[in-house]
């Protein structure tokens, strides 16, 4: 008797930490934005991901990550890479008026996007990281005193 119900505590258990676990998975709840609102960096791509495309991704992850921690940590500043070729983000070639893999800053106050920017010097710039780095560090700067 005594396992019996010691086995009944142990699947019970199981089975609240398999549902504490879904609802974590599946909670969608967008970070709190901060007063101020939020900029949104986008690194946007295709299917396709030559070196270049890796290397502008790299270098941008760094610039954000290294340049602007506190912000991250924040929620005044995102980081988001997306497949413009999924067709749930297809709407970002239109909407940024996309041409080939970019660099997008959005601009996000009470939900909605007020303002955008694509950062067209990323290519002429590809081969030199440090210059790279400061233009995209120097661009989310401008972005976020608009905030």
């Amino acid at each position: 008797m005594n396992l019996r119900r010691g086995g009944s505590v142990f699947l019970a258990t199981v089975l609240a930490l398999a549902l504490a676990m879904q609802a974590a998975a599946t909670d969608k709840t967008p970070p709190r934005a901060p007063r101020g609102g939020t900029l949104v960096v986008y690194y946007l791509h295709g299917h396709a991901r030559c070196s270049s495309c890796l290397k502008i991704e790299a270098y941008t992850r760094e610039a954000v990550e290294k340049g602007f921690a506190a912000d991250l940590k924040k929620h005044k500043l995102e980081w988001r890479v997306l497949d413009i070729e999924d067709p749930g983000n297809k709407h970002f070639v239109k909407d940024y008026q996309l041409t080939t893999k970019s660099v997008v800053l959005s601009r996000v106050k009470g939900g909605k996007e007020i303002a955008w920017e694509n950062l067209p010097k990323i290519w002429p710039l590809l081969n030199n990281k440090e210059e790279f780095q400061a233009y995209i560090q120097t661009e989310i700067r401008r972005a976020l005193k608009g905030l």
